[in-house]
């Protein structure tokens, strides 16, 4: 009798024993859009999947997230206090959400280490091929001289972006809709899990059909319509009724409720129309315009530098332009190259080539942080800084090409990644020019694709910034600006 109360009391004992350990056991995981990625230059970072966007972690907060992983008890021994309070504090900012024991993170949520430093974008010109005749094209789209790759090596090189840890692809061409593949290019992208951010086209292909199989895929990206300008689009683009294209394609989009952005590249006989194409878009929606002149590189040699502006003209040219944009209220967001950009509806300006505070801190930068960050792949797999560099016959970079190359070697060693990954201390050390220059802590040398489009090199002076600040037109730009803010006041008294 005594050794069966016994035994019911030691059954009883351990019953409540384990009900208390599952009381006291806690788990949680990651929330499904976070995921755990190691780079070689940032070390361990938390990733969203869904903005796309990283945070750096230190060891403890790495620790931290590295336990929720919905099977790891975080009242165990080995979970430090501090290791607890970070994963509270973790739960209230909306990283990771309490789960049952079991409830595991998905396969792509675990730690990825990759070897290669971080770059978030790869901006792909899926073809080299054209429904345009272009007459400043620099890939020479009209003769499909880059050609395109075929579906399967495109596949590879998303697999490859995807072993870089890339993030998010913007898509251009030639014109990528020509592709009979195209959405199959996009399902490959999405699935593995990088965003597509931007679709750069003429907009002559764009149907309610395509918009409706871009949204069956989760894809809204923006939209980036070619537009040169009121009354010169036809002739720039060799096909008649393609402005009328343009226009329908962007009411389309917009009507759609993606955002619209345009680019346009001037020359002699359409920098006039700027003021009217600004105004024109802003009423078509249009969130944004960035200008550029035409680049004397590919097609454009045929010209023979007939249409060339110099760069006193332009420059002159854009200070009109934007004494004009802020006296029509800043109707769209304005990107003059490396000149001037503003915000829509805003007053706050600044100049690209003023890439940095001129500080000491600047010369430990890189010497061209779009590069540095943004990858360029030609139609025919060329790893490249810039899309701008792709019709350069001259320059003077070993050639890569996925996917023969991977990406993660070419991000990991390789002459192009030692380029854009060199530091501005590095780079002045190589043109002696800049470097006794007082602006060298402030345009670092200027933009390295103008530079090598202009006859140069990459260790070579960007000319057109050394004329924004040497020959006066930063303080023009200011002056412009500080008497539009000086009138504005005057006119509410």
């Amino acid at each position: 009798m005594h050794t069966y109360i016994r035994t019911k009391f030691k059954k009883i004992f351990l019953f409540l024993k384990t009900e208390k350990e599952k009381f006291m056991r806690k788990f949680y995981k990651l929330k499904k859009c976070f995921a755990l990625r190691s780079f070689r230059d940032l070390g361990n970072v938390i990733v969203n999947l869904q903005v796309p966007d990283l945070y750096a972690l230190n060891n403890f907060n790495f620790q931290a997230l590295s336990f929720c992983d919905g099977k790891t008890d975080i009242n165990s021994f080995f979970v430090t206090s501090v290791h607890k309070a970070l994963i509270e504090n973790f739960a209230k900012k909306g990283y990771v959400t309490a789960c049952r024991e079991g409830d595991l993170i998905k396969e792509e949520q675990k730690l990825k280490v990759h070897k290669n430093s971080f770059v978030k974008t790869v901006h792909w010109s899926i073809t080299g091929r054209c429904n345009y005749k272009c007459r400043h094209c620099y890939l020479n789209a009209p003769s499909a001289h880059f050609g395109e790759l075929s579906k399967e090596k495109c596949f590879k090189i998303i697999d490859q972006f995807k072993e870089a840890g890339i993030m998010e692809a913007t898509i251009t061409g030639g014109e990528p809709f020509v592709r009979k593949d195209f959405f199959e290019i996009i399902e490959k992208l999405v699935k593995n899990k990088i965003s597509i951010t931007q679709i750069y086209t003429n907009g002559k292909l764009i149907t309610s059909r395509i918009l409706d199989k871009l949204e069956a895929f989760g894809v809204k990206p923006e939209f980036v319509i070619s537009f040169d300008g009121i009354g010169w689009h036809d002739w720039l683009r060799g096909v008649k009724g393609a402005e009328k294209l343009a226009v329908d394609a962007l009411k389309l989009i917009n009507k759609r409720g993606y955002t619209t952005s345009v680019e346009m590249c001037v020359h002699k006989n359409s920098i006039y129309t700027i003021r009217d194409t600004i105004n024109f878009l802003s009423d078509l929606n249009v969130q944004s315009l960035k200008i550029n002149p035409v680049a004397d590189s590919g097609a454009w040699r045929n010209e023979k530098s007939k249409y060339n502006l110099t760069q006193e003209e332009l420059f002159d040219s854009y200070l009109d332009v934007i004494s004009l944009f802020f006296k029509d209220g800043s109707p769209l967001t304005l990107h003059l190259g490396g000149f001037f950009f503003c915000r829509k509806k805003s007053i706050n300006w600044f100049c690209p080539s003023a890439k940095f505070d001129g500080s000491l801190k600047t010369l430990n930068y890189r010497i061209c942080p779009h590069a540095r960050q943004n990858v360029y792949i030609s139609p025919n797999g060329q790893v490249l800084p810039c899309m701008g560099l792709a019709g350069i016959d001259n320059l003077n970079l070993k050639k890569i090409y996925m996917p023969e190359t991977p990406l993660q070697d070419v991000l990991f060693s390789s002459d192009f990644f030692s380029l854009v990954d060199m530091k501005i201390s590095d780079w002045l050390n190589k043109n002696l020019t800049c470097k006794n220059c007082s602006k060298n802590k402030i345009c670092a040398g200027g933009c390295r694709a103008s530079s090598i489009l202009s006859g140069g090199g990459w260790f070579d002076i960007d000319t057109s910034a050394c004329k924004i600040f040497k020959k006066g037109y930063f303080k023009k730009i200011n002056n412009i600006a500080q008497n539009f803010i000086k009138n504005m006041e005057i006119s509410k008294i």
